[in-house]
């Protein structure tokens, strides 16, 4: 039975729409129990970053918090933040 719904657009609209919201998912692992790490919040960056990428591919028009192209650039900055304090972490442990 057909029900006029594409689930691989719709997937993809879900996607993109998660993607919008980067800024405040990427602080969720502030309310984790544990303490949060570097290596948590990287995590969660790399699979933002992934979620990007897949959404970015379907060239459908998503949601939009903050405008392009600042919005993918405060993502790069915010990813290389994050790679550059596990460095140093790492070297002061």
């Amino acid at each position: 039975m057909n029900l006029g719904i594409n689930t691989g657009v719709t997937f993809a609209w879900a996607l993109t729409t998660l993607f919008a919201f980067w800024p405040l998912i990427l602080l969720a692992p502030i309310g984790w129990r544990r303490s949060p790490t570097i290596v948590g919040f990287l995590a969660l960056w790399g699979f933002l970053a992934l979620i990007g990428l897949i959404a970015r591919s379907t060239g459908l028009p998503g949601i939009h918090v903050i405008p392009e192209p600042l919005n993918t650039v405060l993502f790069l900055v915010a990813g290389a933040v994050l790679l550059l304090l596990a460095i140093l972490s790492r070297r002061r442990s």
